[in-house]
């Protein structure tokens, strides 16, 4: 099936009902040959429907799932758009916080959060729409987690595999509740420290960085004493989480307000967050869908 068709058949009923009775309605496999395989892991993928940028993307992201031989069963999502922000939110809370719930992240300048005690600085974006519909999208896959029950691994359009995927390398190296499959190149602020500080890590444990497949906890990448800016995953484009810990981030999401969906999953207000080792995704080079 091809990606087009794939798309096309993707149901887009307004009935209410939960994202896993939605499931089989309007997330679409898409079938790789990686066939007999355990540990497989379902993945769902953020796409932009209508827009032949992503649907380029896409098409290149599930040829790398493909090519690098990853255990991964790969699904469409459509993306949430601006105009169906309040409608996709109720796919997640009730009708009067889903119509309630406020962008409270700064649109312009900086601030700290009096719940949080977080420094947020504002987004350089033409329209925060575009910000809070990205973070709705992710919403709705941490509810989809929680209804069918199941880890998943979350990816957007722009996501490449680049290394072999299978689930039990996570599993039979302690993993916790969310973890991220990208290197920081590209995808998040002071990428060479992240990544330094991986490799700091591995060697205060005395582990042997080439032969290393694991996990290792999220990094720090400010220092003493700078405001404290949220810090988290490589970007949130690969990720796989629990439905424990996606529920975490629904709830969390509740009490701050909806914040751009990178800076709500950080470690300051998620500790156990982990990255990879070696990394198994990186990004391609697109124009951005959130800031553009």
């Amino acid at each position: 099936m091809s990606l087009v068709d794939a798309i096309n058949q993707i149901n887009t009923s307004s009935k209410k009902e939960s994202e896993a009775e939605k499931f089989e309605k309007e997330y679409k496999t898409i079938k790789v040959d990686n066939k007999d395989r355990k540990h497989r892991i379902k993945a769902f993928i953020i796409t932009l429907m209508n827009n032949g940028e992503a649907t380029l993307g896409t098409r290149k992201l599930l040829e790398s799932i493909n090519e690098s031989g990853s255990w991964v069963d790969p699904y469409i999502a459509d993306a949430t758009t601006p105009r169906y922000i309040r409608k996709h939110l109720e796919r997640v809370y009730p009708k009067d916080i889903a119509n309630s719930i406020q962008y409270t992240w700064p649109i312009e300048g900086e601030n700290y959060c009096k719940i949080t005690g977080l420094y947020r600085k504002a987004y350089k974006a033409n329209d925060y729409r575009k910000i809070m519909a990205a973070t709705v999208s992710h919403l709705r896959m941490w509810q989809l987690c929680v209804d069918i029950n199941e880890p998943i691994m979350i990816l957007e359009q722009d996501a490449l595999f680049f290394r072999t995927f299978r689930y039990d390398m996570l599993t039979e190296n302690g993993f916790k509740g969310i973890c991220g499959l990208n290197e920081p190149f590209y995808t998040t602020r002071k990428p060479h420290i992240f990544n330094q500080n991986i490799g700091n890590w591995i060697i205060e444990h005395n582990i042997d960085g080439k032969t290393f497949h694991g996990l290792v906890p999220c990094p720090t990448v400010d220092s003493v004493g700078d405001p404290p800016l949220p810090q988290g995953l490589a970007g949130n484009s690969a990720y796989v989480i629990k439905p424990w810990a996606a529920q975490l981030l629904i709830d969390k999401t509740r009490e701050v307000g909806i914040w751009p969906n990178d800076a709500v999953m950080c470690k300051q207000l998620f500790p156990f967050l982990q990255v990879t080792h070696p990394y198994y995704t990186r990004v391609q080079r697109m124009s951005s869908s959130t800031t553009g």
